[in-house]
């Protein structure tokens, strides 16, 4: 029920951005988010079994609706990437 994002320097959250993430090309299935470092843990609204996830639809996304860095610089999107199953206790 939780889908953690690495990215290379530190981000900044908003609970607007949830509906800015697609699981297997699905949206509102995230409902919040929390930033340790360089790590974005999304909340999910139920437990899922998705393996792609997309970040802003090409279609619907606006530029008052974008996920930063720390830096101030914006995060790029992505489109259908894997995801990975965590092992046990990490």
């Amino acid at each position: 029920n939780e889908i953690c994002l690495s990215f290379d320097d530190s981000v900044v959250w908003t609970e607007s951005l949830a509906s800015q993430f697609y699981l297997d090309g699905e949206g509102s299935q995230v409902v919040s988010g929390a930033v340790a470092g360089k790590q974005l843990t999304l909340k999910l609204r139920a437990s899922s079994s998705a393996s792609k996830i997309s970040y802003l639809d090409s279609d619907s996304w606006s530029p008052d609706n974008v996920l930063y860095g720390e830096n101030g610089i914006a995060a790029l999107t992505f489109y259908n990437v894997p995801l990975e199953v965590a092992a046990a206790g990490k």
